[in-house]
Order: structure tokens, then C-alpha cells, then sequence
């Protein structure tokens, strides 16, 4: 009689320390106060800390971009982006929501699109490695797999069944180091 209460509440459990959550809804567009219509990012239980300590402006570093790329997490739940480059400053917004060490946005990141007409991308995780009260690291890993197309050539090449192919997935780890901006 307990395995009926003990397995739906370990289900939970392994829902919520995987890092499946629901995003945020995007800012309303046209006036108004954000904080009523976008919720605040929803701290895990147990971190609230780490919450409390993405909230600010961060400054990527160590990146090849010809301008500034700063991120800003804001209490209301929506992060900036604003990049500063011979092109002027350009900025998007969007909400975010962190639970356990995983983040998610309220609409999908234009990263998510494939890399090739050869891929597929099958999923995006963002998650921070390391948060420090100076210093903030976020990975971004991609899962990709070969479209059927490619994959049926690559067989014929290599003379090999295609099955194998279709079901290798690749995954890439792209880490992104931040400093906080002093004063903001």
C-alpha cells in the first residue's frame, strides 16, 4: 500500500531535480508595469542563495565578439541581452525561470535552429556551472543528430546500415564566463 504514495512522490522528486519546469510568460507587449503581468523567476527549494546571486548585470569575457556583451537578470524574471559593437547597441529581452541550476526562457532561443541543412538540433540546455558573487559561468549544450538525408549518404560512403547513424546523437558544451558589473 505505500509504493502507491512512495513512486508518484519519487517521480516528482526526479521531475523537479532534473530541471523540467515550465517558462515563464514573455513581457506583455505595450506599457504597464512588467513585475504584474511576467511572474519572478521561482527559486528551487533549498536555493534561494543562488537565485539571489544571478540577479545583475553580467559582462562576458574571454569571447570573440568585436563588441561588449553584457546580460542582465532582473527580479522580475526577464533577462537582457545588450550588445555594443561598430553596429550600435542592440538589445532583446525575454523571461527566464531557474530551478535547481537550469535555465529556461520563455520563448525559444534563436541558437536552438540547426547548424547545418545536414543536423538536426534536438535539444538546448542552459545551466550555470559555477556562481560566485564576481563570477558567473554558463554552459549551453546543443544535441544534434544527422538529418536522414545525410545520414543515408554517409552509409552509402562508408558502406554501413544507416540505423546506426540515424540514432548517433552529438552533443557540444559551450561554456560562457561573466563578471558581474559593479554598481548595477
Amino acid at each position: 500500500m505505500k509504493t502507491r504514495f512512495v513512486l508518484p512522490t519519487l517521480l516528482f522528486v526526479l521531475g523537479v531535480v532534473s530541471g523540467c519546469a515550465q517558462p515563464v510568460e514573455p513581457p506583455a507587449a505595450g506599457g504597464g508595469s512588467d513585475d504584474k503581468k511576467t511572474p519572478a523567476p521561482k527559486e528551487k527549494a533549498g536555493q534561494p542563495d543562488q537565485l539571489k546571486l544571478l540577479i545583475g548585470t553580467w559582462k562576458r569575457v574571454e569571447h570573440d565578439y568585436a563588441g561588449e556583451f553584457t546580460r542582465e537578470f532582473a527580479e522580475n524574471g526577464i533577462m537582457t541581452d545588450r550588445i555594443a559593437d561598430r553596429d550600435g547597441v542592440r538589445t532583446s529581452s525575454v523571461g527566464y525561470q531557474l530551478v535547481g541550476n537550469v535555465l529556461t526562457f520563455s520563448e525559444p532561443n534563436p541558437v536552438v535552429q540547426s547548424p547545418s541543412k545536414h543536423e538536426i538540433r534536438e535539444g538546448v540546455t542552459v545551466s550555470i556551472e559555477f556562481l560566485s558573487e564576481d563570477k558567473l559561468v554558463i554552459i549551453t549544450s546543443f544535441r544534434t543528430r544527422l538529418t536522414p538525408e545525410r545520414a543515408k549518404q554517409i552509409a552509402k560512403l562508408r558502406n554501413v546500415p544507416v540505423e546506426p547513424l540515424l540514432a548517433e546523437v552529438r552533443e557540444e558544451r559551450h561554456p560562457a564566463t561573466y563578471e558581474r558589473v559593479k554598481g548595477k
